[in-house]
């Protein structure tokens, strides 16, 4: 996979910062006002609070390469060739609509770029829309503005799109799914040190 470009909100950084200042800070004031014993069972569910934290906001992405596209969400991972992709779409998120090999469409969405309130559509503004090679150009979504998470991710993608099948420089990449298992485990982990230390501080 070459030319990698990733994609991910500025305010998922910033929604994560303020989780795990917030979730340190309570377990901290634990340990300051109910003693080791009430800090240790804090710090154990602050913990779980910080790894929900990364996985909503810090592990979702959308990475962009010349054969294709990487979707991180939460709990899964798709790797999409650009010659697989039949629509980009910005309804809830962004998202990709593919067909199987039995013709039925199927939709993966980006966690990483979801699309804005209905509120944002009155404040478009017609020259937004230049360049982004909407096929419907008489309906235009909230989520299709390159303001947007979502119109920025769509933008970028049309734009691979249109290289790939113009240059026809590489081969697509083969579709791959994958489960985040790892996740599961963790959680339940800390899950269930936190409630063994909840019962031993009763």
């Amino acid at each position: 996979m070459t030319n990698s470009e990733l994609f991910r909100p500025t305010s998922s950084y910033i929604f994560a910062f303020l989780g795990f200042f917030l979730f340190t800070a309570l377990a901290y004031v634990n340990f300051l006002d109910y003693g080791f014993a009430s800090g240790v069972v804090a710090s154990t569910w602050s913990l779980f609070a910080c790894a929900l934290t990364y996985q909503i906001f810090l592990h979702p992405a959308v990475i962009f390469y010349d054969e294709g596209i990487v979707i991180i969400n939460p709990l899964t991972r798709h790797e999409i060739g650009w010659q697989d992709v039949e629509e980009i779409e910005t309804r809830y998120t962004m998202s990709i609509i593919t067909h199987d090999r039995k013709g039925k469409k199927g939709k993966i969405q980006a966690f990483a770029a979801p699309a804005p309130g209905r509120y944002h559509s009155r404040t478009i503004h017609q020259s937004e829309m230049r360049g982004l090679n909407l096929k419907e150009s008489n309906i235009i979504r909230a989520g299709d503005s390159p303001r947007t998470n979502s119109g920025a991710a769509a933008a970028i993608a049309r734009n691979r799109i249109d290289q790939f099948h113009r240059y026809k420089s590489n081969s697509g990449l083969t579709y791959r799914f994958h489960f985040n298992f790892a996740a599961i485990f963790i959680n339940t982990v800390i899950v269930a040190l936190g409630t063994v230390a909840l019962i031993f501080n009763v």
